[in-house]
């Protein structure tokens, strides 16, 4: 596997990667241990049954929720989505 510090769109690798991913609300468990990479014009859809997620997922990508575990990685480098106007710095919407 390359260096992660040097991966990204430019050397093929992916532009996001989320590594471990888990978020709890409470004692509630709403993700676990997540990993999703996605490449630079690669087109994704997040698919499940209610209750599965999909949107805790994308409102820890959006900014909108912290995850409680994990590492969020953008153009190879590790990134904090702390909040939604951060997600739109980076491109992220």
């Amino acid at each position: 596997m390359a260096n992660r510090q040097t991966e990204g769109p430019a050397t093929g690798g992916p532009i996001l990667r989320l590594t471990k991913i888990s978020k709890n609300f409470g004692a509630v468990s709403a993700l676990t241990d997540i990993d999703l990479e996605v490449k630079a014009g690669e087109v994704v859809a997040l698919v499940g049954d209610n209750g599965a997620g999909k949107s805790t997922l994308i409102k820890i990508l959006a900014g909108v929720h912290q995850p409680t575990s994990g590492q969020i990685e953008f153009c190879g480098r590790p990134v904090s989505l702390d909040s939604p106007s951060r997600a739109l710095e980076l491109g992220i919407a």
